[in-house]
């Protein structure tokens, strides 16, 4: 879908088209978390993996009606690696690190704390809002000249939500945090988002972009490590704490070197 969207994208209206791809996937965020704990809460996780299971291998059906692109991967991996941009692969780096935050520690900190399927759900659609919503407004207004003030104001917002997110108890202060989270995050992602694609139009679609994945895999990788051992070293709260804690910095990361771009 990468190499697709900088293929098919131009130049000149970059950012709104960016905007609108990032939004699709948020749109349809916004049931699936609430649904998905619906499923959950009737009839147990064996539904709910057989239901997502089905909807994954949906998902690919469309695949076999688009074009396939052969262009890239022309050049030696060694090569290519040593003219590759260490900005952007240290930006994919710390956007692969502070995605854990989302995906796996914000839902096991509603588990633990707050509980109830409906509400880790719940919080999850409210975060994809908050992210549709965003993608498409920071796309339309989101140029050169302002680029470098929507990702620090954006990723600020999002490294100070990470931070709330260890001390909420209720399920309404999880909501606003979780929006908080959607709307800082998507509003710095989508200009950096954008810059990538336009760097990855230069240089060569497919080789970027596989890169782009090594380094955000790489990252993931890294912040299930130091969640591991944030929970080993600590006790109580002070695990979730330190856990956040070092998210907050990857975004702030994130943005700092993102905006360099």
């Amino acid at each position: 879908m990468n190499p697709e969207l900088g293929e098919s994208s131009q130049e000149d209206s970059r950012e709104e088209e960016t905007g609108l791809f990032l939004s699709m996937p948020q749109i349809a965020a916004i049931f699936s978390p609430l649904i998905g704990g619906m499923i959950l809460a009737i009839s147990g996780f064996n539904t709910l993996f057989l239901v997502s299971a089905v909807l994954i291998g949906v998902s690919f059906l469309p695949f076999l009606l688009s074009r396939e692109h052969y262009e890239g991967m022309t050049l030696n991996t060694r090569e290519y690696l040593k003219q590759y941009r260490i900005k952007d692969f240290a930006t994919f780096f710390l956007k692969g690190y502070n995605s854990i935050g989302v995906k796996m520690v914000w839902p096991a900190y509603l588990a633990v704390v707050i509980g109830g399927s409906i509400n880790i759900g719940g919080a999850g659609s409210i975060m994809a809002i908050g992210s549709a919503i965003t993608s498409i407004l920071i796309g339309k207004i989101a140029v050169q000249s302002n680029r470098k003030k929507i990702i620090s104001t954006g990723m600020m917002v999002a490294a100070t939500s990470y931070i709330l997110m260890s001390i909420v108890t209720t399920p309404l202060t999880a909501f606003a945090v979780s929006l908080m989270n959607g709307i800082g995050y998507t509003a710095g992602n989508v200009p950096i988002y954008s810059k990538s694609v336009n760097h990855a139009e230069q240089e060569d679609l497919i080789e970027y972009f596989a890169v782009r994945e090594f380094s955000m895999g790489l990252g993931r990788t890294t912040a299930v490590l130091a969640a591991i051992m944030a929970f080993t070293i600590f006790e109580g709260d002070m695990r979730f704490l330190a856990t956040f804690s070092t998210i907050a910095l990857s975004v702030i990361g994130t943005g700092y070197i993102g905006s360099k771009m």
